[in-house]
C-alpha cells in the first residue's frame, strides 16, 4: 500500500494519478507481497495486478475482485434518464446514465436529495467506480444502499443515505458508517500506523463493492486505487429479504456532481450455488438409477454382437449365401443343424446374460 502524501497536514486515502499507481505497482511485483498490506509484508499476484491496471479496475479490494468480468458498456447499471420512475429526487438532475448533479440554487440546503441506479442488486458481486470531488461534498456527502421503498428526498440538512432504517451510508465528507441516523462507525477507513499525523480525506475517485453472493451473506465494502477500506456493511441479504437494492446517493450540497461508473461484476458463484442446490434437489428425489443402467446395459450387450461387414446394425442377421450345387435347396427353412440357423438364434441366447447383468447393477 501506498503511504499517504502529506499535503498541509492534510491528506487523501488515495489520489488515482496513474504515475503513482504505476510506481505502487511496481513495487509490489518486485517485492511479491499481497496489495493492500503494509509494503513490509506484501505477498501478491503480478498477474492479477496488471488484469486490473488494464480493465480500469482498481488494483485493491475484495478477494473476488480478480475474477470480476468488466462491463461491456457502462449503461448496464445506471441512473434513470427519464426521471420518470421514482428512481431520483426533483433536484437531483440525471444528464447521463452515470452521472447525476444536484442542480439547485447556492442557498438551497435545507433538504437531502438521492438518486439511485434504477436496477436491483440483489444478486452477484458489482463493482462501481465513484467520481465525487471533495469542493463538491460539502459536509453531507454519502453513498451506500437502499431499498426501493426509501424515499429519494428528505427534508431538513441531511445526506438521506443511512438517515432512514432502509438505507446504509458512507458519509465521505465526514468518514461516517450511518443507518437509521445511528452513527456506526465515526472512522471508516480505520487509521493504519501509517495514518498517524494526517488528516485523511476519501479521494475524488473510489470505488464501491457490493457482493450479494449467499455465501457473503451480502457485504458492501469500498476502496480507492492504493487502499481497500474494508467492509462498510455486512448481512444485509437477511435484512433486506426480497426487496430490491440499490446503489445510492445522496447530498445536500448545491451543484454536487456525481459520478457512478458500473465497472462489472462476477456472478459464476451465484451459477455454481444453483447448480449445487439442483444437484441436492435431484439427489433427493427417488432415483431411477436402475431403469436407466438397464438401458445401458442392453445397448452395451447388443453392441456386443457381431455384426458381419455391410451388415446394417439393428437389421436381422441373414444367412450366408448358399454355395451347394446348382439349383439350390428346396425352398423352405434351412433343416434342423443346419450351419445358417446359428446367427439368427444368437441374440436370443444371450438375451439371458443382458439380464443377469442388469441385475448385478441394480
Amino acid at each position: 500500500m501506498l503511504c499517504c502524501k502529506p499535503m498541509q497536514n492534510e491528506v487523501s486515502v488515495s489520489e488515482p494519478a496513474q504515475q503513482q499507481v504505476a510506481v505502487t505497482q511496481q513495487t509490489q511485483q518486485q517485492s511479491g507481497a499481497p496489495m493492500g498490506a503494509p509494503m513490509a509484508q506484501q505477498t501478491t499476484n503480478t498477474n492479477v495486478t496488471n488484469i486490473m491496471s488494464v480493465s480500469g479496475l482498481p488494483p485493491i479490494g475484495p478477494a473476488w475482485l480478480p475474477q470480476v468480468e468488466v462491463a461491456a458498456t457502462i449503461g448496464k447499471y445506471g441512473f434513470d434518464v427519464t426521471g420518470n420512475m421514482g428512481h431520483s429526487s426533483e433536484k437531483m438532475q440525471v444528464r447521463a446514465r452515470d452521472i447525476v448533479v444536484r442542480f439547485v440554487q447556492k442557498t438551497d440546503v435545507h433538504t437531502g436529495d438521492g438518486a439511485r441506479i434504477m436496477e436491483p442488486l440483489n444478486s452477484g458481486k458489482h463493482v462501481f467506480e465513484i467520481e465525487w470531488a471533495k469542493e463538491l461534498r460539502g459536509s453531507l456527502a454519502a453513498i451506500g444502499v437502499a431499498i426501493g421503498k426509501t424515499p429519494m428526498q428528505m427534508k431538513g440538512k441531511t445526506c438521506l443515505v443511512g438517515d432512514t432504517s432502509t438505507s446504509w451510508g458512507f458519509d465521505i465528507a465526514r468518514r461516517n458508517l450511518i443507518n437509521n441516523k445511528k452513527v456506526l462507525n465515526k472512522r471508516y477507513p480505520e487509521m493504519i500506523p501509517e495514518d498517524r499525523g494526517i488528516h485523511i480525506k476519501i479521494p475524488d475517485t473510489f470505488y464501491a463493492f457490493l457482493d450479494m453472493d449467499p455465501a457473503s451473506g451480502g457485504v458492501l465494502s469500498f476502496g480507492s486505487a492504493d487502499r481497500y477500506y474494508g467492509e462498510a456493511f455486512i448481512d444485509l441479504i437477511r435484512i433486506v429479504g426480497n426487496e430490491p437494492l440499490y446503489l445510492t446517493v445522496g447530498t445536500n450540497t448545491p451543484g454536487a456532481h456525481i459520478r457512478c461508473t458500473y465497472k462489472g461484476s462476477y456472478t459464476h458463484a451465484i451459477m455454481q450455488s444453483e447448480r449445487d442446490a439442483n444437484v441436492a434437489l435431484m439427489n433427493a428425489l427417488p432415483s431411477n438409477t436402475g431403469h436407466t443402467q438397464v438401458q445401458q446395459s442392453t445397448t452395451s450387450q447388443q453392441q456386443q454382437v457381431p455384426v458381419p461387414m455391410g451388415q446394417p446394425m439393428g437389421q436381422p442377421m441373414q444367412p450366408p449365401p448358399y454355395t451347394g450345387p446348382v439349383g439350390g435347396p428346396p425352398p423352405g427353412p434351412p433343416p434342423a443343424g443346419d450351419g445358417g440357423q446359428a446367427p439368427a438364434a444368437a441374440p436370443a441366447e444371450q438375451a439371458p446374460a443382458a439380464d443377469s447383468g442388469t441385475t448385478e447393477q441394480l
